[in-house]
């Protein structure tokens, strides 16, 4: 169960279910809205996704919801729990849960639910509860979910989630304790990380050309998390002759652009757009080095682990980036990179300086980086734990108590 399917940003997902798959398991999908762009990566026809994927498309206004509820509704019993508002509340009342209901009509029983993000957790849970699913729960939190999600409600939003979920997996040690101060039980949290497939993402080799100036890259959708008006300002510092690419998309595009003009870089800040997943493997391999600036956003909004930082280290690229979220629990200061203090321009400016101005350094840090990914973080490996998680919740030896 995710938001958005096939999501060209959300390369973790698409990597766990396509892992899964060549496992031989059998993956149904259950999105509640289609891509965000135009643009897939070729996993999704390869391993013929769309086909198991169905989608919700919950109309955003509840009138179109009362006027096309016919449309989905049907005479069983998961449907008229589903309008059970004295148990249900507003999920009930705003049609949303006999919503959720319809995408999963038929869908049968499952052994494993895997909901990415708190949200769909919740959902699966409600969908469990009026009989229109069946399986063990297992949610993801990534971040958002754990932070600006659960404040946008009063009460504790997660409480049927965290009551009757079977197994929560945090991304990372601090979302980890986030969850336990927001009241899921210790005893059913278990931190997996997300990875990157080390086949995709490789060193240049030894004899590739170098470039004329050392490029600085950053791959993030392009919101204010993700501090690119940072990077752009320290950047526009830098005296040394360098190029500044940033991959990706998003609704800070033309502002961030304007900022490139305004500081007189537009000439050496190139905004190159979205791109597919072997395109991005390729200007990892050209890049001198990674930025990634994080930040706190105004409403609260931070990262995970980022796994383009991932993706980075895994290409043995030095990593310039900022003590925040868990981004700590993957870039080691000093080693595989820099860290700084969050819109701390000036010291984003002196890292970026010192490495672009020292090969041996950057090589140095890129390869102690590509170990960190190697040991922690191989998609490959950690799909193999998730799927033992998994046989262990089946055989009733989980984490459920």
């Amino acid at each position: 169960m995710v938001g958005s399917f096939p999501e060209l940003s959300e390369t973790f997902i698409l990597d766990q279910i396509t892992g899964l798959v060549e496992r031989g398991h059998s993956v149904s999908i259950f999105a509640e809205r289609g891509p965000s762009g135009t643009e897939v990566h070729p996993d999704v026809e390869r391993f013929g996704l769309r086909r198991v994927t169905r989608y919700e498309l919950l109309p955003s206004r509840f009138a179109e919801r009362l006027r096309r509820w016919p449309q989905v509704w049907r005479p069983t019993l998961p449907h008229f729990r589903a309008l059970d508002v004295l148990r249900f509340g507003r999920d009930a009342a705003s049609l949303r849960l006999v919503w959720s209901a319809s995408l999963v009509d038929g869908a049968g029983q499952f052994d494993i639910i895997q909901c990415h993000f708190g949200a769909l957790g919740r959902k699966a849970v409600l969908l469990r509860d009026i009989g229109a699913l069946r399986g063990k729960i297992v949610t993801a939190f990534h971040g958002e979910d754990v932070t600006t999600y659960p404040r946008r409600f009063s009460g504790n939003v997660y409480a049927p989630l965290f009551a009757r979920g079977d197994l929560f997996l945090p991304v990372s040690e601090r979302w980890n304790d986030a969850l336990v101060s927001l009241g899921c039980p210790p005893k059913r949290i278990r931190v997996h990380h997300m990875g990157v497939g080390l086949r995709n993402f490789a060193p240049p080799p030894p004899d590739a050309p170098r470039l004329a100036a050392p490029r600085i890259v950053t791959v993030a959708r392009l919101v204010e998390k993700k501090g690119i008006a940072d990077a752009i300002r320290a950047v526009a510092g830098i005296n040394a002759n360098c190029e500044y690419v940033i991959a990706g998309d998003g609704p800070l595009r033309m502002e961030l652009e304007e900022l490139a003009r305004a500081e007189g870089v537009a000439d050496r800040v190139r905004f190159i757009g979205p791109r597919q997943r072997r395109e991005i493997a390729d200007l990892l391999r050209s890049a001198t080095l990674f930025l990634a600036p994080s930040v706190t956003a105004r409403d609260g909004d931070i990262e995970g682990i980022p796994v383009s930082i991932m993706e980075a280290m895994a290409s043995a690229l030095p990593v310039v980036s900022t003590r925040h979220s868990a981004i700590p629990e993957l870039v080691a200061d000093g080693a595989s990179g820099f860290l700084v203090a969050e819109h701390d321009v000036g010291a984003l400016r002196e890292r970026l300086l010192l490495l672009i101005s020292n090969a041996e350094l950057c090589a140095r840090m890129g390869a102690a980086g590509r170990r960190i990914v190697e040991r922690d973080f191989d998609v490959d490996v950690l799909t193999s734990r998730l799927e033992r998680t998994y046989q262990e919740l089946v055989d009733g030896g989980g984490a459920r108590n």
